[in-house]
């Protein structure tokens, strides 16, 4: 869900030069949100500064859960550079506020999750521009037309910084409200998701198409603002992201071993590791599955894995493992335990049981507000699993992918953690310790890299075999 608001806001800052625009975001057909933009003589800190305003409504469904999204981003800038930028979210209630301010090399974070609050200082890149909106800043080039250009962007939701690519491909025909048109195609290249744009020889915004079915259209005000009649309910995310392999998967809860090739995506930068093995082919990757046995773990005291020097052991964004708050919950959860066995089985069964599905939350949440709602996604699953590893003395890393229940694909989340001498997955939205092959990993780190996996969009999954 963040991936698609991300989409989302790139091309609601894509409308250069306006006072005001609408854009109407629909998902095949359906209108699903708006977003709205608006640039403006401000001040910052008491200075003349341009404030940019874009605001993302989305209305969804989630496994049959309506979900709804608001996002609220103001930049300001002066002088061409980037003074700060404020994010708002909320979703089901959930609210997460970022405020990010420039200091020259420095960029300054604190992050609001539901009242919790934390800050974060993150370095900014110099080996490309840094931009509010990659698209904006390069139809802004004088000498677009032809031309490649690179930029990065902050990501609120990660407190990170992400590189995107523009390419200008040129003159073609598109269809708009049923209707061919003229108009300049223009690449976006994110590791998250590429989206293909059309603008005027003027550089206003004609369309825009990303994954999912997902297009995005300039509209009036009141098309924006009402609602699509006659469309039925809203339109279900984990529905129209699933992706069908061929043939069907069989029994997939009980895969020991999947291989299959993904096709139509580049996919050189997924972890190959021991948990499956990926070799990149042309447009795509084999990749054969094979997460290793629960019960080959090591069982070494957790006192020994304390004293490897990993960054898994550390807090890190939304994991805030080495508050005094986790140390009793921690005792509680594991009765104690000392060994590395137990304290895996009993975290992971502790988080089972403590929370309860809700996919009607749309937003990144930390440890604290996952805990204290008991309720969430699979990513507050893997966060608050993370936690209290994390806290306990287990070195944990977060993982996102695929995962099949039913025979296709859904975007998931999990966590792995490490005896001392393997990693192993654990998916705490399941009763089971032991995961199976039915799981893709997409990527895994802390949450600002496992978040940033590449969205497959309209590809292709040939399953080779299963077992």
């Amino acid at each position: 869900m963040r991936k698609l608001a991300g989409i989302v806001l790139c091309f609601a800052l894509a409308c250069l030069g306006a006072a005001e625009e609408w854009i109407g975001i629909f998902i095949n057909g359906t209108k699903v949100g708006y977003a709205r933009y608006s640039e403006s003589n401000s001040t910052f800190e008491g200075k003349p500064a341009k404030l940019t305003e874009s605001l993302t409504a989305m209305d969804l469904g989630m496994l049959g859960t309506p979900m709804k999204l608001n996002i609220l981003t103001r930049t300001w800038s002066a002088g061409g550079k980037l003074l700060a930028i404020e994010a708002k979210s909320d979703s089901a209630g959930r609210t997460q506020n970022t405020l990010a301010r420039f200091n020259g090399k420095k960029v300054d974070l604190t992050l609001n999750n539901s009242g919790e609050v934390t800050k974060r200082t993150i370095d900014v890149p110099t080996d490309l521009p840094v931009v509010d909106d990659a698209l904006g800043a390069f139809l802004a080039m004088p000498n677009k037309k032809g031309a490649s250009k690179s930029f990065y962007v902050l990501d609120p939701t990660t407190a990170s910084f992400i590189k995107n690519g523009v390419e200008w491909v040129g003159p073609t025909t598109v269809t708009v409200n049923g209707k061919e048109v003229t108009a300049n195609k223009v690449l976006l290249k994110d590791p998250r998701a590429d989206t293909t744009v059309f603008v005027s020889d003027s550089g206003e915004f004609v369309k825009a198409e990303a994954p999912m079915g997902i297009e995005m259209l300039p509209v009036t005000k009141e098309v924006a603002l009402g609602k699509d009649e006659g469309k039925g309910g809203p339109v279900d995310l984990a529905e129209s992201t699933k992706i069908v392999p061929t043939p069907p998967l069989k029994n997939p809860a009980k895969l020991r071993e999947l291989a299959i090739e993904i096709t139509g995506r580049d996919l050189s930068a997924v972890p190959s590791d021991k948990f499956q093995t990926v070799k990149v082919i042309e447009n795509g990757a084999a990749i054969t599955i094979h997460p290793p046995r629960a019960t080959d773990m090591k069982n070494p005291p957790v006192s020994a894995l304390r004293s490897l020097n990993t960054r898994y052991l550390k807090p890190s964004l939304h994991i805030d493992s080495n508050h005094p708050r986790w140390k009793p919950i921690v005792k509680a959860a594991t009765d104690g335990a000392k060994d590395f066995k137990t304290v895996v089985r009993r975290i992971h069964q502790y988080v089972f049981q403590r929370m309860k599905p809700n996919a009607g939350i749309g937003i990144l949440r930390d440890a604290v507000e996952v805990y204290r709602s008991k309720e969430g996604v699979c990513r507050d699953y893997a966060i608050l699993t993370g936690t209290l590893m994390r806290a306990a003395g287990i070195p944990t890393r977060v993982c996102s992918g695929l995962v099949s229940w039913d025979g296709s694909f859904y975007y998931h989340a999990w966590v792995e953690v490490y005896d001392g001498a393997n990693w192993y997955p654990i998916d705490s939205t399941s009763p089971d310790l032991q995961v199976s092959a039915a799981h893709v990993k997409l990527a895994h780190g802390n949450v600002e890299e496992a978040f940033t996996f590449p969205f497959l969009g309209k590809v292709q999954v040939k399953v080779i075999s299963q077992k």
